[in-house]
């Protein structure tokens, strides 16, 4: 396992880390109970970390496949 993947393990930590921490209803977010809110945030940054391990991953692969040729 490559060190950049780890990174798409952050978001799965913070779910069920915020699940203790935000297990509250009266905080509000943008008009929805913290916990929500904190769970789609979770899934944005899911996507953003999977996009950057997509990026990083796909630029060594053209750099490896133009070396073989």
């Amino acid at each position: 396992m490559k060190k950049i993947d780890t990174l798409a393990a952050i978001p799965c930590i913070l779910i069920f880390v915020g699940i203790f921490f935000g297990n509250r209803v009266t905080p509000f977010v943008l008009g929805v109970p913290f916990l929500l809110a904190w769970i789609m945030g979770c899934a944005v940054l899911t996507t953003i970390a999977l996009l950057v391990i997509d990026r990083v991953s796909h630029s060594k692969y053209e750099e490896a496949a133009g070396d073989a040729t």
